[in-house]
C-alpha cells in the first residue's frame, strides 16, 4: 500500500495534554472549553479533572 501523502511535508502540530492541532488558537480554545466543561461528559464518570495551571500559551517554535 502506498502513502498518498508521500513527499508532502507534514504540517507542524502542537500538542497540549490530549489536544492536538496545527493552530495555536485552536489549542487555546480547547483549553478554555475544557475549563468551562463544554466537552461531552464520559459515561459513568462523575469527577471533573481540571487542567493544571498554564505555564505558557500554545505557540509554534
Amino acid at each position: 500500500m502506498t502513502n498518498p501523502c508521500a513527499g508532502a511535508p507534514a504540517p507542524a502540530h502542537l500538542i497540549y495534554r490530549n489536544f492536538v492541532s496545527s493552530r495555536a488558537d485552536r489549542i487555546e480554545q480547547a483549553k478554555e472549553d475544557w475549563r468551562e466543561q463544554r466537552f461531552a461528559s464520559v459515561p459513568a464518570e462523575t469527577d471533573f479533572i481540571p487542567l493544571p495551571p498554564d505555564p505558557f500559551p500554545a505557540r509554534v517554535r
